[in-house]
């Protein structure tokens, strides 16, 4: 491994599993509020002896989509954000508020998804 080609390490997180360099932990899901944290708590737990580039996948457990219609009315990004908080808290309520939300960029529908907001930072 040098500075200019790091190792290249894929982190799958799963409700009950952490797959991470070739090892497979388990993880209690009902470790914290969010059903992420405890494979977060495994991974953190996790000793690694050199840097390396990281992939985080997050299974579809931790991902809510929606196909939502487009609007061409939207002319920035701060529109387009309350437009996919609107419609994400008609379908998941009051909690959604709070998720980061992403959008594909081809109208006429909008693929949109959200993630963890809080940050997944780990530090090896």
């Amino acid at each position: 491994m040098s500075r200019l080609f790091p190792e290249k390490l894929r982190v799958l997180l799963a409700p009950g599993e952490v797959l991470a360099g070739g090892r497979s932990i388990a993880s209690d899901p009902a470790a914290g509020p969010e059903p992420w944290q405890g494979p977060v708590a495994a991974l953190r737990g996790l000793e690694w002896t050199k840097p390396c580039r990281v992939t985080l996948v997050l299974s579809n457990h931790f991902v809510r989509y929606a196909v939502l219609p487009w609007s061409n009315g939207l002319a920035t990004p701060v529109e387009e954000q309350a437009y996919l908080r609107h419609h994400f808290a008609k379908i998941h309520g009051e909690r959604a508020k709070s998720w980061s939300l992403r959008a594909s960029e081809a109208p006429p529908g909008a693929f949109a998804s959200r993630a963890p907001s809080t940050p997944l930072s780990w530090k090896p």
